[in-house]
């Protein structure tokens, strides 16, 4: 028998002209592979933001370390206001309590580790070590 229209998670088939429940079957979600390839790129391409980053932060504490205290080294999150989108995820992100919104992020420099969580969260990339 020959499987046709399926319509309310039950499928029909169609060898007359009245549609005849066969069986109940689960709706499944299935994407195509160019879209799990699309959707592969922007895990790998987030994967990316997030190496850059720690490595950017490597390269600022080894070139801040010579000649410098142990408190002139801390790094601490930094908002790009033009980016911000105030989505509010870095606030749900940041166990230090160090973030606040207003319209836009705002980083309490006095709460702020420098841990870089709300960096790898930040959707939009709005948010920097200084």
């Amino acid at each position: 028998m020959k499987q046709g229209i399926i319509s309310n998670n039950a499928s029909y088939s169609q060898t007359s002209n009245k549609a005849q429940p066969q069986s109940t079957q689960y709706s499944q979600q299935f994407i195509s592979k160019k879209q799990e390839l699309k959707l592969l790129k922007q895990q790998v391409q987030s994967l990316q933001r997030h190496v850059d980053s720690i490595l950017h932060r490597i390269n600022e504490l080894n070139t801040k370390k010579q000649n410098t205290s142990d408190k002139e080294l801390s790094v601490k999150a930094s908002i790009i206001i033009e980016k911000c989108i105030g989505c509010g995820i870095c606030l749900d992100f940041c166990n230090r309590g160090a973030i606040t919104l207003d319209n836009v992020a705002k980083i309490d420099l006095e709460k702020c580790n420098g841990c870089g969580t709300c960096i790898d969260v930040c959707p939009n990339q709005a948010i920097v070590l200084k």
